[in-house]
């Protein structure tokens, strides 16, 4: 038997009657692995996996292996194993009521092959977080005190693979010579079974090759992963394109199996599986949790984007109903995890200019993709009203966690409307922007820029403004290096958020940029 890819660890939830966490792993087998037995570390009571098959392709074979863990009044170390093979993989999993600690990235690769030579190694932020974790681990068994813990939850707010390079001929002929069609031809053309086998060949591979990379390979298989895509899951604007390019038929062929890998290598579910945890409906994959009294709501913003909305009124109805449902005290942190930055630079101005130019412009899928899109920002405001309205009834602090725009950057909502004070910070929503632990940042010169220009104070609407905040200690908004977020227990009531950065050129690491923000509070 041979491995080609994994483990792949995924969060499936917490439930607190029992006191159980529920974590997945996913294999890329050429032939049905066995089984996978797991333990608490150096116990010898090993419990055999479910198993199930997620896909086949082409003589390989996706696995997922479920577990049900049982908390304890301490962090607890969980090795798992193949039937009969020699390695071992290991997770912690938090204590029983106490809150995960939490690792958040985005953007793992490159948008075009040119921006690997701007790096010096590729990878260099996830050797960082697994530095942090193995030092977390060393302290946890050392019992020397320390406040640092190992990271129970990795989330992954987009683009955990680029498929951009599907418009190359090596990678994808078909496509490749499809793309080089004149417009109106190629949107009239069948996608033909040659175009839908080398698509499939090519999503398929795509994930076995990232994913297989040794650094984040280690993360993937030491902390289980809540992962929702992003454009280039599927390749760069996918749902800002013109109605008849995102309707033709070799698009939609595309999008099936970009939709299809990502439901088994990122949701880690078969096509007729349907947990509770899902609510977006049939065509959406948002997905919320609870795990310690944190609250997750996890967006789906490509399944049913279009140039007019970013989620069907099902998949908000379904979020709207699981808020309405999780009961005051249930959460004091609910984590909006929006792939696009919901607080960030508005280039509705220049959106406007370029559609005012006659002919498809390059940058208009680009700008169309943020929440400041004019056709995005009625839906935007019901959203930050809603989350508003919840923060207040259900007493729960609100943060957003984006990625997307390749700078680390933090924000606020603010909102003035009139009884909103009743509950201490229900009023203020903090958005968390990391970006990215692979892919470059912008050049200097436009992070100066960007920085400049950055807008003061939005005005959302007549009684709530958005801004871009300084970082403390810093005389700038957006950090242009590469970075990853960690989420950890401050104290009792406060959580500290921490940018890690990449080492400078001088070879110095910078310290973290930190945000502390309090949990809500009846006055």
């Amino acid at each position: 038997m041979a491995i080609v890819m994994g483990p792949i660890l995924g969060f499936r939830g917490e439930d607190k009657v029992k006191g159980e966490w529920t974590v997945s792993a996913l294999f890329v087998s050429d032939v049905d692995p066995g089984m996978l037995h797991f333990a608490v570390a150096d116990a010898n009571n090993t419990q055999a996996m479910q198993k199930t098959l997620l896909k086949e392709h082409k003589g390989h074979q996706v696995w997922r292996f479920d577990m049900q863990i049982e908390q304890s009044d301490k962090p607890v170390r969980i090795q798992y194993m193949l039937a009969g093979a020699e390695q071992k993989w290991a997770f912690w999993v938090p204590e029983k009521g106490v809150n995960p600690h939490i690792a958040y990235a985005s953007c793992n690769g490159f948008s075009d092959p040119k921006y690997m030579k701007t790096v010096k190694n590729r990878n260099a932020l996830w050797v960082d977080m697994e530095e942090r974790h193995t030092f977390a681990i060393e302290c946890l068994e050392a019992e020397d005190g320390t406040t640092d813990l190992p990271f129970n939850l990795l989330l992954m707010g987009g683009d955990q693979v680029y498929a951009d390079s599907i418009w190359q001929e090596k990678e994808c002929k078909p496509i490749y010579d499809w793309v080089n069609e004149p417009l109106d031809d190629r949107i009239k053309m069948p996608f033909s079974m040659e175009m839908k086998g080398s698509v499939e060949d090519f999503y398929f591979n795509l994930y076995c090759e990232r994913w297989s990379q040794p650094e984040p390979a280690r993360m993937l298989a030491s902390i289980p992963t809540v992962m929702m895509w992003d454009d280039h899951d599927i390749f760069d604007g996918w749902g800002s394109y013109p109605e008849g390019v995102n309707k033709c038929d070799v698009y939609q062929g595309i999008f099936a199996s970009a939709r299809d890998n990502f439901r088994a290598f990122q949701m880690q579910l078969t096509d007729t599986e349907k947990p509770l945890w899902l609510v977006g409906g049939d065509n959406n994959f948002s997905m919320t949790h609870v795990a310690g009294d944190m609250a997750f709501a996890v967006f789906d913003m490509r399944s049913e984007r279009t140039n007019d909305c970013v989620m069907s009124a099902t998949a908000w109805n379904g979020i709207t109903n699981w808020l309405h449902d999780l009961a005051e005290g249930d959460a004091k942190h609910l984590f909006v995890m929006s792939s696009i930055p919901v607080v960030h630079m508005d280039f509705s101005k220049l959106e406007s200019i370029l559609n005012a130019i006659p002919g498809q412009q390059e940058l208009e899928d680009d700008l169309r993709d943020h929440w400041h899109s004019h056709p995005h920002k009625i839906e935007r405001l019901d959203m930050i009203r809603n989350l508003l309205t919840f923060s207040r009834d259900k007493k729960t602090r609100v943060t957003f966690l984006s990625g997307d725009v390749h700078v680390a950057a933090v924000g606020a909502i603010k909102s003035t409307r009139e009884g909103v004070n009743s509950v201490k910070n229900s009023n203020v929503m903090n958005q968390l922007t990391s970006s990215a632990i692979v892919h470059p940042p912008p050049p200097g010169i436009v992070v100066w820029a960007m920085n400049k220009l950055m807008n003061e104070n939005e005005v959302v609407d007549r009684d709530i403004t958005a801004e871009l905040l300084n970082f403390r200690g810093a005389d700038c908004g957006l950090v242009g290096a590469r970075n990853w977020l960690s989420i950890e227990k401050f104290n009792a009531h406060n959580l500290i958020a921490k940018w890690h950065l990449e080492e400078t050129g001088k070879g110095i690491k910078p310290p973290p940029y930190s945000k502390v923000i309090s949990a809500c509070s009846a006055l």
